[in-house]
Formats: structure tokens, C-alpha cells, sequence
């Protein structure tokens, strides 16, 4: 199955000093139920590192990515920001807006920004395969130790630095990005192997976060949802029949069934349906 994003949007912002809470915004549609929803906060703050707290959105659980948080100090100017990753695997048809919270110690600047992604084609139970995170880069590209990967990935990256904008690496596209300085590139569908997280250009104070997500596995045949169906093994070739099946409905066919062999119960959505096995030429029930 095929990873595709299928909508992203820049979320809210907040600036104030010891805490600020972000505007709430939603995605632009409603997300498809099934989907993997991910979502990049972004602070940056004078004199302290700051904190991100979980996003909130009611009824909805954001959880924070394995080595889903990174940061930069500046110290010089002072100037300090953390970028964190939040995900949620499998989710359900999302209408409702987010936001989130930042904080710090003492009363100087302190401003916060997310976005919003939806992708499609992602596994549903386990999806991520690898992750890395570099905090206190200096004096180059953003990025982490490669991610090695053993299946078809999702390759998301996001970073927070002093620039006011960054360039994206080799073969990424470039996310929706932040007023703070913070920025997502990402590769769909990326083949299995080493790969390289590096965005496009040097700066002098940064810090990284990359993830792979696994893609759905897919055996080239749709069934509906709620179907369940075991399809028949040298079932004869010379009888046939076609059933259509509503949802909910599970379906075992006959295993080498005699030619002539028809058995058949029918029933409402959420009851099986049995074809006969063994039946004497003929016969039926």
C-alpha cells in the first residue's frame, strides 16, 4: 500500500513570556478514520529552554514519538527552542481543533507554533520502525544519524533553529513551516536502507528529529471493512457461484468440495456464512 499525505496545515501560534497556550485550529477536512495524524510543535524562548506539553485535542490521545523531542541553546544571543513530534497511529475521523501549551522559567519571550499533517497508506498497529534525535547541533545542517530501515517508509523529519528559514535536503519535500524557525521535510514511500535525514543548508545553532513509519502491507485484493473471507482451494472449475456479501459478514468457502457440492446459510449483517464441505454430489441444503 502506498503512503500518500493526503492534507497539512499550519497550526496555531501563541507568544507571551512564562506560558502561553496556542490558538486552537483543526485540520481543513475532516481526516479519514484509519489514517496516521502527526503533529510538530515548535518553541522557541530567550534565556531558558523551553517546555512542550501534550497537544490537546477532545477526544483524541497525541502521543510523543520516540525520540520525538530535540533542542538548541544559544547562549550568546540568548535565544533557545525545542521542536517535538506527536503522533497518532490508526486514528479516527478527526473534526475537532487542537493546541498546545509551552512554558518556561522567567518572565522574557517565549512564543509557540504547530502543524498539522495527515498521511494515508501508513501501518496501523506498530508503525514506527526506527527513530534518531540530535539536540545542541552547531555550525551545520540539521539533521540525525541515518535511519536505517528494512521495509518501505514514511521519512519525517523536523528541526527548530536560529534560521529564518532552512532549505530542504536531497529527495525530501518540504513541509508546512513555522514562523519560529522551525521547519518538516519528508520522503513518501522511501525504499528500504540507509537513509540520510540532512536538511539543505548550515546554521549555526539547531536541533533534529527524525521517524520512519512503516507502510500498510497489502495483498493487491479489497475487501470491505468488517468482511472477513477464506477463499476455496481446488474448488472443481466446471460449478460456480457469485455472492455478494454485506458489511460485517464473514464468509468461509468449501476446501475441495465435490462437483455438485451446494451449501449455502444467509444471513444479516454480522453472521456467518458457510459454504458446504464434503457434500455428496447432488445434494444440497
Amino acid at each position: 500500500m502506498s503512503i500518500a499525505l493526503v492534507q497539512s496545515k499550519i497550526g496555531g501560534f501563541a507568544t507571551g513570556d512564562t506560558s502561553v497556550t496556542t490558538n486552537s485550529v483543526g485540520y481543513a477536512s475532516t481526516t479519514t478514520a484509519g489514517n496516521v495524524l502527526v503533529c510538530v510543535c515548535w518553541a522557541t524562548a530567550n534565556n531558558a529552554i523551553p517546555t512542550i506539553a501534550t497537544p490537546v485535542t477532545s477526544g483524541f490521545t497525541w502521543a510523543l514519538q520516540t525520540n520525538g523531542s530535540a533542542t538548541f541553546s544559544d547562549s550568546g544571543t540568548p535565544t533557545y527552542g525545542r521542536v517535538s513530534v506527536y503522533a497518532i497511529v490508526n486514528a479516527g475521523a478527526m473534526s475537532a481543533t487542537t493546541a498546545f501549551t509551552a512554558s518556561k522559567v522567567g518572565s522574557t519571550l517565549l512564543e509557540a507554533e504547530f502543524a498539522l499533517y495527515e498521511f494515508s497508506g501508513v501501518q496501523t498497529t506498530t508503525p514506527l520502525e526506527t527513530s534518531a534525535v540530535t539536540s545542541g547541533g552547531t555550525s551545520s545542517a540539521p539533521s540525525t544519524a541515518s535511519l536505517v530501515t528494512s521495509n518501505t517508509d514514511l521519512i519525517f523529519v523536523s528541526c527548530i533553529t536560529e534560521n529564518t528559514s532552512e532549505t530542504i535536503g536531497s529527495g525530501y519535500t518540504l513541509g508546512v513551516g513555522s514562523t519560529l524557525f522551525g521547519v518538516s521535510q519528508y520522503k513518501l514511500n522511501a525504499s528500504s536502507g540507509t537513509i540520510a535525514t540532512a536538511f539543505g543548508a548550515s546554521t549555526s545553532f539547531w536541533g533534529c528529529v527524525a521517524h520512519a513509519f512503516k507502510s500498510g502491507a497489502s495483498n493487491g485484493t479489497a475487501t470491505p471493512a468488517g468482511v472477513g473471507m477464506t477463499s476455496a482451494q481446488n474448488a472443481p472449475t466446471t460449478s460456480g457461484s457469485a455472492v455478494v456479501i454485506p458489511a460485517g459478514v464473514s464468509m468461509t468457502s468449501g476446501v475441495s468440495a465435490p462437483l455438485g457440492t451446494v451449501s449455502v446459510t444467509a444471513s444479516v449483517a454480522g453472521v456467518v456464512m458457510t459454504a458446504g464441505v464434503g457434500q455428496a454430489a447432488g445434494q444440497s441444503t
